[in-house]
Protein backbone atom coordinates (compact mmCIF):
# COMPACT_ATOMS: atom_id res chain seq x y z
CA UNK A 1 0.00 0.00 0.00
CA UNK A 2 1.23 3.51 -0.74
CA UNK A 3 0.04 6.85 0.59
CA UNK A 4 0.52 9.92 -1.59
CA UNK A 5 0.61 13.68 -1.09
CA UNK A 6 -2.51 14.27 -3.21
CA UNK A 7 -6.07 15.45 -2.64
CA UNK A 8 -8.91 14.18 -4.78
CA UNK A 9 -12.19 15.76 -5.81
CA UNK A 10 -15.52 13.96 -5.45
CA UNK A 11 -14.97 12.16 -8.76
CA UNK A 12 -11.60 10.82 -7.58
CA UNK A 13 -9.50 13.16 -9.74
CA UNK A 14 -6.37 14.77 -8.27
CA UNK A 15 -6.85 18.44 -7.37
CA UNK A 16 -3.86 19.26 -5.14
CA UNK A 17 -0.44 17.89 -4.28
CA UNK A 18 2.51 16.56 -6.18
CA UNK A 19 1.77 12.83 -5.81
CA UNK A 20 4.94 12.16 -3.81
CA UNK A 21 4.87 8.86 -1.91
CA UNK A 22 4.58 9.66 1.80
CA UNK A 23 4.44 6.14 3.21
CA UNK A 24 4.71 2.59 1.94
CA UNK A 25 3.42 -0.47 3.71
CA UNK A 26 4.13 -4.11 2.92
CA UNK A 27 2.94 -7.06 5.00
CA UNK A 28 3.55 -10.80 4.80
CA UNK A 29 -0.08 -11.89 5.04
CA UNK A 30 0.82 -15.56 5.45
CA UNK A 31 3.06 -14.93 8.47
CA UNK A 32 1.32 -11.74 9.69
CA UNK A 33 -2.39 -11.92 8.75
CA UNK A 34 -3.30 -9.06 11.11
CA UNK A 35 -0.79 -6.73 9.41
CA UNK A 36 1.09 -5.85 12.57
CA UNK A 37 4.60 -5.59 11.12
CA UNK A 38 5.23 -3.26 8.19
CA UNK A 39 8.19 -4.87 6.42
CA UNK A 40 9.11 -1.53 4.82
CA UNK A 41 9.33 0.45 8.07
CA UNK A 42 12.90 1.77 8.10
CA UNK A 43 13.85 -0.35 5.06
CA UNK A 44 16.91 0.58 3.05
CA UNK A 45 16.78 0.97 -0.72
CA UNK A 46 18.46 -2.44 -1.00
CA UNK A 47 15.82 -4.06 1.22
CA UNK A 48 13.05 -2.44 -0.85
CA UNK A 49 14.62 -3.84 -4.02
CA UNK A 50 14.89 -7.31 -2.46
CA UNK A 51 11.16 -7.17 -1.60
CA UNK A 52 10.24 -6.11 -5.17
CA UNK A 53 9.01 -2.64 -4.22
CA UNK A 54 10.36 -0.74 -7.25
CA UNK A 55 8.44 -2.95 -9.68
CA UNK A 56 5.25 -2.73 -7.63
CA UNK A 57 5.62 1.04 -7.35
CA UNK A 58 5.92 1.30 -11.16
CA UNK A 59 2.71 -0.71 -11.62
CA UNK A 60 0.88 1.46 -9.06
CA UNK A 61 2.08 4.65 -10.77
CA UNK A 62 0.88 3.35 -14.15
CA UNK A 63 -2.52 2.48 -12.66
CA UNK A 64 -2.84 5.99 -11.18
CA UNK A 65 -2.25 7.52 -14.64
CA UNK A 66 -4.78 5.23 -16.35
Amino acid sequence: MEYYRTRLDRQGRPTQGDGEVLLRELYDLAADPHQLTNRLHGATREREQALGVPESAKRLAAARRA
